[in-house]
């Protein structure tokens, strides 16, 4: 049976979205993947799959070509619109269903490398001051030249404690 408007505006799972209006969230896409029932406004386009096109497939191009959606919308720099007639005509490669699932999968796990990798960047950032700060207190207490001065017969003995005011 045919969907009538207001039927069309309730968003259904797996619906994608993508925003229309506002200079900073213009172009913004996501996947609906929730189940309460929830009604669209104006300023969204919805994107129902009609089993020729994987929802996954359609939000990861609209992500791709964020930039393009933004370049060819209509308005003033403060408040940017997407029409319907700007947007229809943008072309979409639909390979066959089986090969949308592989560059799914592909796309899927190539990002979980990313969230990996970042991850694991993050954790030597995170621990880059507290590295820091060991290496400057080994440089201080003498520990980080130890085995230099046992190699060179060398003692602590030649450094020497004086005042701030005497050294500058």
């Amino acid at each position: 049976f045919a969907e009538t408007q207001e039927e069309r505006m309730w968003l259904q799972k797996n619906d994608v979205l993508l925003n229309t209006l506002g200079s900073g969230t213009i172009g913004r896409s996501g996947i609906y993947k929730g189940n309460e029932r929830l009604l669209t406004d104006g300023h969204l386009f919805v994107f129902r799959s009609n089993e020729c096109y994987l929802p996954d497939l359609m939000y990861y191009y609209l992500c791709a070509n964020e930039e393009k959606i933004i370049n060819s919308a209509n308005g003033s720099t403060n408040q940017k619109f997407l029409s319907l007639s700007a947007f229809s005509t943008f072309p979409i490669p639909v390979p066959p269903i089986a090969e949308q699932q592989r560059i799914v999968d592909r796309i899927e796990y190539l990002f979980a490398k990313l969230d990996e990798a970042k991850e694991k960047a993050q954790s030597v950032l995170d621990s880059f001051e507290t590295r820091k700060a060991a290496i400057l207190h080994k440089a201080f207490t003498g520990e980080l030249t130890a085995k230099w001065r046992a190699e060179q017969g060398e003692t602590m003995d030649s450094w020497k404690q004086m005042s701030v005011e005497s050294l500058c």
